[in-house]
């Protein structure tokens, strides 16, 4: 049984998504939180709240 991990953000509800995003103790791969990030600007969910957070400029897109 291999011990590899594949996160793909896809499969994660945006709830989970901003969870990963938004906590401070988060265990999360640097990896992973760019995909949860990129996955959530995709849909165009939680965008104000990450704005206000300054990890999206919603300017930008």
């Amino acid at each position: 049984m291999s011990n590899l991990h594949n996160f793909d953000a896809t499969e994660l509800c945006s709830k989970k998504l901003w969870e990963m995003v938004s906590d401070e103790h988060n265990r999360s791969s640097q990896s992973e939180l760019k995909a949860a990030l990129a996955e959530l600007t995709d849909r165009r969910h939680y965008l104000s709240e990450l704005e206000h957070m300054g990890i999206f400029d919603e300017r930008r897109n």
